[in-house]
């Protein structure tokens, strides 16, 4: 079997290539790990497979390319992104309010269920960074994260509660006076740890 790291070709111990796909790439991601980088992708005879759980149900296959990206450029993409959408989604949330207050309850929660499918990802683009950074809750100075976070998950299960129950205009009231002053917050906290990219990592 033939194992690269993007165009490094890989010698592993007969026993761990043996014990099949979830132990190579346990091993693998460990040598990536050492220098640096993080496992993104994977090429199987020649098939690229984004999906690391697709790679591991596929018994067979003989030339493995795992592709690795630097821990900085991949935190750096991601909180780009996510700072592309962090403006995007407040004016939406904002348009979400206004289609309640106006009667219009379907596209209205149509658009709600986006956004918070978007603000779930925004929590686990950050705390993937964090971890990928060293970063934890309470080295954070822009304040407490951890109450902050917990807030807007409290926010978000009061929402999914009134939208259930049709209490439409409280679910306006409560993205305009709690939601958003919220994710604005969730912002600076985006904000400090993409600062920490200016310097250099350790």
């Amino acid at each position: 079997m033939r194992i690269r790291l993007d165009d490094e070709e890989l010698v592993l111990d007969d026993d761990i290539v043996e014990e099949g796909k979830e132990e190579i790439y346990e091993e693998v991601k460990r040598i990536a790990s050492t220098r640096g980088r993080v496992i993104t992708g994977t090429v199987l005879d020649g098939e690229p497979i984004d999906d690391i759980d697709v790679f591991l149900s596929i018994s067979s296959g003989q030339d493995i390319q795992f592709i690795s990206q630097s821990v900085r450029a991949l935190v750096i993409d991601s909180l780009a992104e996510g700072a592309k959408y962090l403006p995007t989604l407040l004016g939406g949330l904002g348009n979400v309010a206004t289609r309640f207050e106006a009667g219009d309850d379907k596209e209205a929660q149509g658009m709600l269920v986006t956004a918070i499918e978007g603000i779930n990802w925004l929590f686990g683009v950050f705390e993937r960074s964090c971890g990928l950074l060293g970063i934890t809750a309470e080295s954070l100075v822009s304040g407490d994260f951890g109450k902050d976070s917990g807030n807007i998950k409290q926010v978000l299960d009061e929402m999914t509660s009134a939208m259930e129950g049709g209490k439409n205009l409280k679910i306006a009231f409560v993205i305009r006076d709690r939601l958003i002053p919220a994710m604005e917050c969730f912002a600076m906290y985006w904000d400090e740890v993409a600062r920490t990219l200016e310097a250099p990592l350790h």
